[in-house]
């Protein structure tokens, strides 16, 4: 699954900057990109499509967005402290 997280444009709409975000696994998540990055040409191509008024279409640089994933593992992690036994949980305190 992939979704679009944010895009930022420079001032002249000359460059988009979007970022994704995939659930999957380090090495699909490196595929999705790759083949994201590889479709950019048919990308601005449906943008262009749909901008009508547009002048030029805006070139893409897709970047992966690690924001959702780090989220994600800071819930795991508050979740393991919060079940963890209160004995084991003592002596870590010290």
């Amino acid at each position: 699954m992939v979704t679009v997280v944010a895009v930022s444009c420079a001032s002249d709409l000359s460059y988009a900057r979007v970022k994704v975000s995939v659930l999957a696994d380090q090495p699909e998540r490196e595929q999705v990109l790759r083949v994201l990055r590889g479709m950019t040409g048919y990308l601005r191509h449906l943008l262009g499509e749909r901008l009508e008024h547009m002048r030029r279409i805006p070139k893409l640089d897709i970047r992966l967005d690690e924001s959702i994933a780090y989220g994600v593992r800071v819930s795991q992690l508050l979740e393991e402290l919060e079940t963890a036994p209160k004995s084991r949980r003592g002596a870590a305190g010290g």
